[in-house]
């Protein structure tokens, strides 16, 4: 237990970097300690779960790299330079953290990510200098992150080694040449098994990989949707078990809606008294699709065929219609973000829905319920005969390397050491110690779980172009109602092939040119 406590003694938070960035910086550890450090990471290694990225790999399994890392780094000494970083500063249901304060009581997490950095900096004698970036006023900490990164373009003076960004600023950064391409990473290897694969590869174009999501972004499984149910409330209407459903296969769209109306109750004035369902709209709309087997974008030859499809997809109309005549008949409740969780999470943590329309990282806003138990589900499939659950992922965050960084190479070197150190450590704990044993309530859950990783579906236009497509698309067609799904995908088809998924492959075909 000693040794315990000074391996994961957490850091001092010493001064303020701008408005709204703390920066972090750790004690140097005794060469005793540091010795029993290096031990500790070779037998945590034969221990420890490694993050699943193959369909068939489980969570205990640690099949490539040495028995020490599952990486293939080698030995570099980096002479105590440091490496600094700007991260996103996280928040409830919202795991950014790179590194931790010194007066911060953390959970399994917190203890893994310390366990994680002061292993790299041993094994490459390097000093991590991080810092995070909160919400200034009304620009949120991944804008601010971003801003830094334009800051350091026009006029480098942080020389920031790594930045982390949400996915669709980090796709503009690459139109802008801002930051590295995965391809000139040359110490990242993209075939290790704690890469996102299922992301990775719908993010990659005629054969060029635009980003490397890994084991390091916990945040990117957080934000895979789910389904909460009320279990006590299905009991008591006596209802079929959501479980056995998903189990069996049964679970469809359809059958989830008929569970919806069932369960509306409305009161003496007409007014609904308890929904059917319940959820914020970003979470609702395009997830039933995504979870149904449909895409906003279709795909043919490598990614370079793109179409967006959604006026004339048949089952994307059909279930939109579907879910907006719940809406109509005050059976689903949709709120758009109104600055807090708290706004659209309230009907179904007060326990007046059955379901909620939700993603795995904000179910931990739900743990001090006590009056009833709730569940975890993927999204339904459009019919029986769909071969699996999807689960969309909305957003996704990860750590970049700015073309302006000192030492690109040393950079690459340390993003791959904190992709394998996370699928030894702090992925993990998460999923294993946090997720599983104290979020989720039923072992069942964890099966769940399981389905909603196996496969997840991640759309440019959904999430690379949130701002250009999903947002306004939500707005017309599932809030302010001024436009019919159909009408809005006919009327977007020029502006999306011409504006962004033009300039894509352009932009493709210019990196395949650099290359060659």
């Amino acid at each position: 237990s000693r040794l315990r406590a000074e391996l994961f003694r957490p850091l001092r938070s010493d001064t303020k970097y701008g408005e709204g960035e703390t920066n972090m910086k750790h004690r140097k550890l005794p060469l005793g300690i540091t010795a029993c450090l290096l031990t500790l990471a070779c037998l945590m290694s034969l221990f420890t779960a490694c993050g699943k990225k193959n369909e068939t790999k489980t969570t205990e399994e640690v099949t490539n790299g040495t028995d020490e890392y599952p990486d293939d780094l080698g030995a570099f000494d980096f002479g105590k330079e440091k490496f600094k970083v700007l991260s996103v500063a996280s928040r409830e249901g919202t795991y950014t953290t790179f590194d931790v304060p010194e007066d911060y009581q953390g959970d399994q997490v917190d203890d893994a990510v310390y366990s994680r950095n002061r292993i790299i900096e041993q094994r490459f004698n390097v000093v991590f200098d991080s810092y995070t970036a909160g919400d200034e006023g009304g620009t949120p900490g991944y804008t601010v992150c971003y801003n830094r990164l334009r800051q350091e373009a026009l006029a480098p003076t942080e020389n920031w080694d790594l930045i982390m960004l949400i996915n669709r600023d980090a796709y503009t950064a690459i139109q802008e040449e801002m930051i590295c391409l995965p391809s000139e990473l040359k110490h990242i290897d993209m075939s290790k098994d704690y890469y996102l694969r299922d992301v990775n590869d719908a993010l990659t174009i005629d054969g060029v990989p635009l980003f490397a999501y890994s084991d390091e972004s916990v945040y990117t499984f957080e934000r895979s949707v789910c389904i909460v149910f009320n279990q006590s409330e299905v009991t008591s209407l006596g209802m079929e078990d959501p479980y056995a459903l998903v189990k069996s296969g049964d679970w469809t769209y359809q059958r989830m809606f008929e569970m919806v109306k069932t369960a509306t109750r409305m009161d003496t004035d007409g007014k609904t008294a308890f929904y059917g369902c319940s959820g914020m709209s970003d979470y609702t709309a395009t997830s039933y699709w995504f979870g149904c087997g449909q895409t906003m974008l279709t795909t043919t030859n490598g990614n370079t065929g793109m179409r967006f499809s959604i006026g004339s997809n048949e089952a994307i109309i059909k279930i939109t219609e579907e879910i907006l005549a719940l809406v109509d008949g005050g059976q689903m409740e949709l709120k758009g973000w109104e600055g807090s969780d708290e706004k659209w999470i309230g009907t179904f943590k007060d326990g007046r829905a059955l379901f909620q329309n939700n993603i795995v990282g904000k179910v931990r806003l739900l743990r001090d319920v006590k009056d009833w138990d709730y569940g975890v589900l993927p999204y339904p499939k459009y019919s029986e005969t769909q071969d699996h659950y999807y689960s969309r992922v909305v957003d996704a965050w990860l750590h970049v390397v700015p073309k302006s960084c000192s030492d690109i190479d040393r950079a690459s070197v340390i993003l791959e050491a904190l992709a394998s150190g996370s699928s030894q450590y702090v992925f993990p704990a998460y999923y294993e110690k946090v997720l599983k044993y104290q979020i989720m309530r039923n072992p069942q859950d964890i099966e769940m779980l399981e389905l909603i990783r196996a496969h997840r579906t991640f759309d440019l236009a959904d999430v690379t172009w949130a701002k250009e497509i999903r947002m306004d698309l939500v707005s017309k067609v599932f809030m302010d109602r001024t436009m019919a799904v159909s009408a809005y995908g006919n009327s977007m088809v020029y502006t999306v092939n011409a504006s962004l998924v033009k300039p894509l492959l352009e932009m493709v075909e210019k990196l395949k040119m650099q290359d060659s």
